[in-house]
């Protein structure tokens, strides 16, 4: 990974990953777009159990985002969070919100200079590339 990018690479706080920072002068890009362009889509980090945020992106993402309470429409006594899609800007149900990536991730893999599928999870869960969107929009990028 690109040396130059450990001081942009941002990852919930208890995300850890082997990783071997090459200067940026010694990275071989053609190599590096190679390896990119042959993975499949590396995922998302997950807490299965859901007991720590700090161990899933989704999750990290939604509680660091602001979000309306409303009134179930169908339960009063329920309330409902609804949160900004940062695409469209319309609100979208916390059940409906999708990660998205600003910049395509496999540029944005490319630009980080992975070289080993570790890297390549970091990378696509940087969470300085991500925002929350509604499906429709995360549907709509032909990379996703």
């Amino acid at each position: 990974m690109r040396a130059g990018y450990q001081h942009e690479l941002a990852l919930p706080e208890d995300i850890g990953f082997d990783v071997t920072w090459t200067p940026d002068a010694a990275v071989h890009q053609p190599t590096v777009d190679a390896y990119v362009n042959g993975l499949a889509k590396p995922g998302w980090y997950t807490d299965p159990n859901h007991l720590r945020a700090s161990r899933d992106t989704r999750i990290w993402m939604l509680s660091h985002r602001e979000f309306r309470p409303v009134a179930d429409p169908w339960n009063p006594q329920r309330q409902l969070r609804i949160f900004l899609c940062e695409s469209c800007r319309n609100g979208v149900s916390e059940s409906g919100v999708e990660l998205g990536h600003i910049r395509r991730w496999r540029d944005h893999l490319k630009y980080a200079a992975v070289a080993t599928p570790a890297e390549a999870k970091a990378a696509y869960n940087d969470l300085g590339n991500l925002r929350l969107e509604c499906r429709s929009c995360n549907a709509s990028h032909d990379w996703e």
